[in-house]
């Protein structure tokens, strides 16, 4: 088929750019896909069939940044249709090349701009700003833009705060459990002799708080065989495979091995076995700093670890909402025995909590602090110092917030577990963006993420595990997202 010739003259697309300065430039491979819908090979080379017709189309960009643009558009492309058209891949992909091969690039601009118009008209009618599912991830872009004051900010998030019967849904702890309830679970547990599930691979084992008296054991049954990825089902076959390993479920006992089985623990009433839940008492020391200074309200996040308790917090971050400004960042050290440190997600080894010192509280900063970016790197890596266990955890939060104190979280209600606090003044943003298909399903943060902020946290594979502070930081700044949503929807609806 003759192609188009170029049209010097062309209005070319518009491309959506990203500093390049200093960065090497992408490399144009197919992205990993947990169900890729072809082999490497045939994705590589219809890859570099649509990259050389948007070349094409945007009248063959010279400098690196249009170059990165266009690769970057390309990959996008080809990673929807994977996604979205798996089962007839080769053939879209071949018709949608086909189509772009017969356009010029005016044609193509005209058809991207009235593509863009149909998308911001849909976006407008449904009252909502819609969220970019292909855009370019940058994470040195500034931070969202309110237009508001911190307590400006801090008092539209307040409108967001959900009702006790959302949090009931969404398995919050409200309420303390009753001291017969308590009881009634330890002697379950004392029945039980020790004996567990474990959490990755299902099979039974027995723990021993405190260790076996005869050899110092602190689990039986061995190393742990599992997966430690997802489970998809693929369409129209049914068929589940491993994103870890993309082997078939059922096909092997598991790609990683771990020293021991692990296991969790959700009852409310077994976790206060441990230690007992507490709702957050009334604090007049920082009701006086509020009445000074203005409101405030954290963003948390804390990292766990399996141990004989089950799961334990082991690190803790707060962040100050929305400037972003760290209040607490420590390690805890958990009650029990560390079976796994759980290191590829919470980034927490026993090196850091054997050399780490006591950690001190800090003032609260001021409501005039800049905010942060979310997800900038840390230049340094200072060691963390640490709390003496999840109860000396929850009291260095508990300095600095009362009852009417905002939380800010992602699962936030999972945090307030590990520490045992009730708090019914909470945005969770699990719930703010719920999953399409509805609860229990969620949204993790990492999806939340790049399709609300375009930016990119908690890469697969880091080998330093996720950051807590980043999270935090991030979901506070998708509940500025979303007060900047709500306030431009209020703004329409003023002028309609």
């Amino acid at each position: 088929m003759k192609k188009p010739s170029q049209n010097p003259g062309a209005t070319p697309a518009v491309l959506v750019k990203k500093d390049t300065e200093n960065k090497k430039p992408t490399s144009l491979t197919p992205r990993p896909l947990a169900r890729p819908p072809a082999q490497h090979g045939v994705r590589y080379q219809l890859v570099m069939k649509l990259h050389e017709q948007l070349t094409r189309l945007y009248n063959k960009p010279t400098t690196a940044e249009e170059k990165e643009a266009v690769i970057q558009k390309t990959l996008d492309i080809e990673e929807e249709t994977a996604k979205t058209k798996a089962a007839a891949y080769r053939s879209a992909m071949g018709h949608l090349i086909l189509r772009l091969m017969k356009l010029t690039p005016a044609q193509y601009a005209t058809e991207q701009k009235a593509k863009a118009a149909e998308d911001a008209k849909a976006s407008a009618s449904r009252g909502v700003e819609k969220p970019k599912a292909n855009a370019v991830l940058n994470n040195y872009a500034p931070p969202v833009t309110t237009g508001l004051s911190s307590d400006s900010e801090i008092a539209e998030a307040r409108k967001l705060i959900h009702t006790s019967s959302v949090l009931s849904k969404y398995e919050y702890t409200l309420h303390p459990p009753s001291a017969a309830d308590i009881d009634k679970a330890r002697k379950g547990l004392e029945a039980a002799g020790g004996y567990e599930t474990c959490d990755r691979c299902s099979s039974r084992f027995c723990v021993f708080p405190g260790r076996r008296a005869s050899d110092g054991a602190l689990a039986t049954n061995g190393p742990c065989t599992y997966h430690s990825g997802r489970r998809f089902t693929s369409r129209p076959s049914f068929s589940s495979t491993w994103s870890c390993c993309d082997t078939t479920v059922g096909e092997t006992p598991g790609c990683s091995t771990s020293p021991s089985h692990v296991f969790k623990v959700s009852d409310p009433k077994r976790l206060s076995v441990t230690f007992a839940y507490i709702t957050t008492p009334s604090n007049p020391e920082v009701d006086a700093e509020i009445s000074k200074h203005g409101d405030r309200a954290l963003a948390l996040d804390a990292e766990m670890c399996y141990t004989t308790h089950g799961m334990e917090i082991c690190r803790l971050s707060a962040v100050a909402f929305p400037s972003g400004e760290i209040v607490i960042d420590a390690l805890v050290r958990p009650f029990g025995e560390v079976l796994d440190f759980n290191t590829r997600f919470s980034g927490v080894t026993a090196e850091m909590l054997s050399s780490a010192a006591p950690w001190s509280p800090k003032p609260y900063p001021p409501s005039s602090t800049p905010i942060i970016n979310p997800t900038l790197p840390i230049a340094s890596n200072p060691k963390l110092p640490i709390l003496s266990s999840p109860l000396a955890a929850r009291d260095a939060l508990l300095k600095y917030i009362t009852p009417e104190t905002l939380l800010i979280g992602h699962s936030l209600g999972n945090d307030l577990d590990v520490l045992r606090l009730c708090h019914a003044t909470v945005v969770d943003t699990m719930v703010l963006f719920p999953h399409v298909k509805g609860w229990p399903l969620r949204n993790r943060l990492k999806w939340c993420v790049e399709r609300m902020l375009q930016r990119e946290i908690q890469k697969e594979g880091e080998a330093t595990g996720h950051d807590s502070v980043v999270d935090a930081r991030c979901a506070g700044e998708l509940v500025r997202w979303k007060v900047k949503d709500v306030l431009k929807k209020a703004k329409r609806a003023q002028t309609t």
